[in-house]
């Protein structure tokens, strides 16, 4: 996103680079030492959308499409997935556009739940079956071999993931020893899908 942004200044356009900047979820930061992020992102996130929506009514305008694309899945608004799909390079771009979503709600959710001084809950933001149906709903649309590999491989892992699991569970103190070394499971899930 930085890249982009600084690609946007270069090109005269600062509102769109500040428009990209508001992703962030608010959380704090032992390293900052202090609170960073965006703490209105569901405004930014429906102002977002707002944009998509209006890139797509205006398909005459160059490069309409891919600033619709960019913006819906900035917004990780599922119902803007049509918006997204067609730009799409690949099948592991579409999985990926597919996901964004559900994490969204999830980093959303969280991040609610801390401005609300609730604890945040540490739960997986996709079941493994959403993944998995994620990865059939792309081998339908034309990678079939390329698909069901990366499903097997999903669900060795998964497995293996499991059997850690019971193998070696994780102390009750680990989430504390994480939260004190500055772990940030929030800014990690945004990371992983940005």
């Amino acid at each position: 996103v930085a890249e982009a942004q600084q690609l946007c200044r270069q090109c005269g356009q600062p509102w769109r680079a500040a428009t990209l900047g508001g992703g962030e979820p608010w959380r704090y930061d032992s390293a900052a030492g202090g609170w960073v992020g965006n703490p209105d992102r569901p405004l930014w996130r429906s102002a977002c959308g707002a944009i998509a929506r209006r890139a797509l009514q205006r398909p005459e305008v160059p490069a309409s499409a891919h600033e619709a694309a960019a913006y819906a899945s900035l917004a990780s608004d599922a119902s803007l997935l049509h918006a997204v799909l067609p730009v799409c390079g690949g099948w592991e771009d579409e999985v990926w556009a597919r996901l964004k979503p559900s994490v969204g709600k999830h980093i959303a959710e969280q991040q609610r739940r801390l401005s609300d001084g609730q604890p945040l809950r540490h739960e997986h933001a996709l079941p493994l079956q959403r993944v998995l149906e994620l990865l059939d709903a792309a081998a339908e649309g034309g990678a079939a071999a390329e698909a069901a590999a990366a499903r097997r491989q999903c669900e060795v892992q998964s497995r293996l993931i499991a059997m850690r699991g019971l193998l070696l569970p994780l102390p009750s103190g680990a989430e504390a020893a994480a939260a004190a070394l500055g772990a940030d499971p929030l800014g990690a899930a945004q990371q992983a899908f940005t």
